[in-house]
């Protein structure tokens, strides 16, 4: 088949006035060449404008992409065209008109469960810019909370010791109240605000534990791949203070316009403990996020985490890294169920001068979430989760296992 070469910006032109549109499309930035070139070997003229409303949004070119993907939009029905025109939209932060075309998309009952995942994560970014206050509410059970181990003899300086479990080490069932707010502190939504808390409140007051996060979110009007974060995550556990922890961040979108299929956070944060200041540490830490559809029913999500953590003292500084991954699975229509895995090492950096040795972690984590989206109490879908994890560490004093149940309600 013989290929189209022709620049895009005749190529708009010619095919704009040749189905109708409503006048010239500029495919290119005042910043950037008058002319680019373009290949395909597709002949139907509207599916060689989509190409071009496709190859516009990866250069950056939004308000090109919208002008194209609108014109299309007059001439076929097609969610496909209506999907990217979303996301040029919600590239161009004009998230009211996206959420709309998100949602008519996501509606339709011949979308791929798959895809429909994928634009939730948009449609959540967009309740963030436009501004949102979500309240949540679970019932949490926990068969360690102190994290104690199962070894019931350790050697401690030469010494065999033998341990004995608080009295209180036992399962325990309680509440967590939770609330996510967000709003853009622009007009054009490139200054953003955010909180994030939880408190859970259990009979026994010395496992209550609350933690806040609060910081702003920074966009670049000529780099929509980078985003900076500012924040604050502050820590209370048995109503003493537990942590602090100040932060500064930068967001990578390797593919702003598919930002969810891949993305990476590189933070940095000073980690504070007042009342234990050994442990004070500069902690650096690196996520990659990534999702990518498997069939039209299974969405697949994981994450990388590295991290490194120097403290003043060698025994409390340690690097390591984790990687986990999930399935997000649709099942009689409107079941979504969600089996994951992580698995995650930490290597200590200096001896521990208890049990001399330097300390070396392994932590595994299974579990598995059910929700039914047709469901709903007081607002709120609800969903059942259920998690094993296990700590093995070199220290048998630091190795562990617990489960957890949890039914939420948000």
């Amino acid at each position: 088949m013989q290929k189209v070469k022709i620049g895009i910006l005749a190529l708009c032109l010619l095919l704009s006035l040749a189905i109708g549109s409503r006048g010239a499309l500029h495919a290119t930035e005042p910043d950037q060449p008058p002319e680019k070139t373009f290949t395909t070997q597709a002949t139907d003229p509207l599916q060689i404008l989509f190409l071009v409303g496709r190859h516009e949004l990866k250069r950056g070119n939004y308000l090109a992409a919208i002008q194209v993907f609108e014109s299309l939009t007059k001439q076929t029905d097609s969610p496909r065209v209506r999907l990217e025109l979303a996301r040029a939209l919600f590239l161009n932060r004009q998230y009211k008109a996206a959420k709309t075309l998100f949602k008519e998309v996501q509606s339709n009952p011949n979308i791929p469960y798959a895809v429909k995942e994928n634009i939730q994560f948009y449609l959540d970014e967009i309740d963030s810019a436009l501004g949102s206050l979500k309240f949540g509410f679970s019932i949490v059970t926990d068969s360690n909370p102190r994290n104690f181990t199962d070894s019931r003899q350790v050697m401690i300086a030469g010494q065999v010791l033998t341990l004995i479990p608080p009295k209180d080490n036992k399962e325990v069932v309680g509440i967590r109240y939770s609330v996510d707010a967000a709003k853009a502190l622009s007009d054009n939504g490139a200054l953003m605000g955010y909180f994030h808390a939880s408190y859970s409140d259990y009979p026994n007051r010395s496992f209550d534990r609350w933690i806040g996060d609060a910081g702003v979110l920074i966009s670049f009007k000529k780099n929509r791949a980078l985003k900076l974060r500012l924040g604050l995550e502050e820590s209370f556990y048995a109503g003493d203070h537990l942590y602090e922890f100040p932060y500064i961040s930068f967001i990578l979108f390797p593919k702003p316009s598919h930002q969810f299929q891949i993305n990476s956070e590189l933070k940095i944060g000073k980690f504070r403990v007042p009342a234990a200041r050994h442990y004070d540490a500069t902690n650096l830490s690196l996520t990659t996020k990534l999702a990518k559809k498997l069939t039209d029913n299974v969405l697949s999500t994981g994450n990388i985490y590295l991290e490194k953590s120097s403290a003043t003292e060698d025994i409390y500084s340690y690097y390591g890294g984790s990687a986990g991954a999930s399935l997000h699975l649709l099942l009689f229509k409107e079941w979504k169920l969600k089996p994951y895995v992580s698995i995650g090492r930490r290597l200590y950096e200096g001896q521990d001068p208890f049990f001399g040795k330097t300390r070396h972690d392994t932590r595994k984590t299974a579990g598995i979430s059910l929700k039914v989206s047709n469901l709903s109490l007081f607002g709120l879908t609800p969903e059942l989760c259920l998690s094993y994890e296990e700590n093995l560490s070199n220290i048998d004093y630091y190795s562990y296992d617990k489960v957890r149940f949890t039914f939420n309600l948000r």
